[in-house]
């Protein structure tokens, strides 16, 4: 067969990255994406292509180096500490965590850092309302590197674009703490539901399993690692 492109310390670094977050109850980037993926990929066993994970490494590979270019000795700066904050459904905590990459607390901002193939005329409405999420997460939230409890206030928010040569930024206005505690809870509760044997969610807007040409969700070498148990459920009735 063809011989495969990745070498033996990328495919190493592929599989460090992709199982750091082995056990953690919902990501924000779970709550942001696809529900069904979320909801699949925590009730199953399946495979990943490692080609596809590489995108997801070169992101943490700039991460890194953002990371390492901070100063050490600048206490107001906090960089890719993962934090957590629990809210409650049907009874039940459940923990949603998630790492900003930089909190600058002189400042009050937070910004994250995203790699993009070229100009992007503007910031990625996903990509902005994460920024909203990790304020509403650090606001009152438990640093999980140290153990202690944060209530920072952070009251301005930045996007940073890196392209191949281009680096671009973009500032995102924040929107009031209890309206993102509800889309929070709102979203929570539809993959909290899945997760104890209720339906799975709804395929969003603009996806479609059963299109062989999606390149999400086609099967097999789409993006999304588990289109294929999504196409059965589907096929089984099982929407």
């Amino acid at each position: 067969g063809r011989m495969c492109p990745i070498t033996p310390p990328i495919l190493r670094a592929i599989k460090h990255n992709s199982t750091r977050r082995q056990g953690i109850e919902i990501s924000i980037t779970g709550i942001l994406g696809c529900h069904r993926k979320t909801v699949l990929e925590k009730l199953n066993d399946y495979s990943q292509y490692p080609s596809k994970l590489w995108p997801s490494l070169r992101g943490v590979s700039v991460h890194n180096v953002i990371e390492g270019g901070q100063d050490p000795t600048d206490k107001n700066v906090i960089a890719e500490h993962r934090f957590a904050r629990q809210i409650e459904v049907d009874g039940e905590l459940v923990t949603i965590s998630g790492s900003p990459d930089e909190l600058n607390l002189k400042k009050a901002l937070c910004i994250d850092y995203k790699t993009s193939k070229g100009k992007v005329p503007q910031a990625k409405p996903d990509h902005r309302m994460q920024l909203q999420l990790y304020r509403w997460l650090v606001s009152n939230g438990t640093d999980l590197a140290t153990g202690e409890v944060v209530q920072y206030k952070i009251n301005n928010l930045g996007l940073v674009y890196l392209g191949p040569n281009t680096i671009q930024k973009f500032r995102v206005i924040p929107r009031p703490i209890n309206e993102i505690n509800d889309f929070v809870e709102e979203r929570v509760k539809e993959v909290y539901n899945a997760f104890n044997g209720g339906a799975l969610p709804a395929i969003p807007k603009g996806f479609d399993p059963l299109d062989e040409y999606h390149p999400f969700c086609k099967s097999p070498g789409g993006w999304c690692p588990v289109s294929d148990l999504c196409k059965k459920a589907l096929e089984d009735g099982n929407i």
